[in-house]
């Protein structure tokens, strides 16, 4: 009886989609792809030598070349022959206006983005008001003086970055870690299609009320301080790509 019941449920209409397999060379290279999005590499600066690389990844030679092919197709990378070659990084082929105009077709999805990195990392700074070391405090004011002397964008980012990288380390969470990592590593376009001397100022005096109040150990403060910078960074990048900021 309680099988002919459960086998008279009806479905509602639910659909399980098939699993698609990614091979481990297009594992490989999302991860660099990742890092390249997160300003660990930045144009100019060569991958690690190859064997070292494999061995990171944790993948053979063979897989770690056509990852690098891969992404050489995509415009992320050259490879240079030679004893002074290897794979570097390039910058975007795209102009300014060309990424705009794509973010501009994807501004709910961003939009959404930063909704989810208003959450977050307003509570990774706080935790990090709680957890930080004075360790991790000296590396902040590091790299927050690097932020407010980086003359190029590629710079820039990758200072930026760190800097947001390193309070959601402090959190002592490595759930909360890993969703900031992925938010940034999905906005990778909107920080390109933005002129970083625009926001340069306003970045740098949010970032030094946010890291004042880690210091201070005020978790509540810290929150506010996060969550403000984000809301005020969406607005300025909706502001630049919608035409309504010079």
């Amino acid at each position: 009886m309680f099988k002919l019941l459960a086998d008279a449920r009806p479905t509602r209409g639910v659909t399980i989609e098939k699993i698609r397999a990614a091979s481990t060379a297009w594992l490989a290279s999302d991860r660099l792809r990742r890092e390249i999005h997160l300003g660990k590499y930045v144009p100019g600066d060569k991958l690690p030598p190859q064997r070292q690389l494999a061995c990171k990844l944790g993948v053979s030679l063979m897989t770690l070349r056509e990852a690098l092919r891969i992404l050489e197709a995509e415009g992320y990378l050259t490879m240079r022959r030679g004893a002074t070659g290897g794979a570097i990084i390039t910058a975007s082929r795209e102009s300014v206006e060309v990424l705009q105009e794509r973010l501009r077709s994807r501004i709910d999805e961003f939009a959404e983005w930063m909704e989810f990195r208003e959450a977050v990392e307003a509570a990774a700074a706080g935790l990090a008001a709680e957890r930080i070391s004075a360790q991790e405090i000296a590396g902040l004011r590091t790299t927050l003086a690097q932020i407010g002397g980086e003359a190029d964008v590629q710079s820039f980012r990758s200072a930026d970055s760190a800097f947001h990288l390193g309070l959601a380390q402090a959190s002592r969470n490595q759930l909360i870690r890993q969703a900031v990592e992925d938010a940034r590593a999905a906005m990778f376009l909107a920080f390109d299609a933005v002129p970083h001397l625009v926001v340069l100022e306003s970045t740098v005096s949010a970032h030094e009320r946010i890291l004042a109040a880690v210091v201070a150990h005020d978790r509540s403060q810290a929150e506010r301080s996060m969550a403000e910078h984000i809301r005020t960074s969406w607005e300025e990048i909706r502001s630049i790509i919608e035409g309504r900021l010079a």
